[in-house]
């Protein structure tokens, strides 16, 4: 780099043109609708996961 310049590069854009750039944010990932139907996960069935050899099932989980 010549003498006096910073190893960073300036940026002169405005503050406007800044914000401007920035993306909107993504939609939430859940919805509390009333009456919207509802993921439920009832059990999990682990298949030689980890040192437990064979099929594991876990649950249940919605009592």
């Amino acid at each position: 780099a010549a003498p006096g310049e910073s190893a960073e590069e300036l940026d002169n854009r405005s503050l406007e043109e800044i914000l401007a750039s920035i993306p909107p944010p993504p939609p939430p990932a859940m919805s509390s609708e009333p009456g919207a139907p509802r993921l439920m996960i009832t059990h999990i069935v682990n298949r030689n996961f980890k040192s437990y050899a064979g099929e594991q099932i876990l649950g249940p989980f919605h009592k």
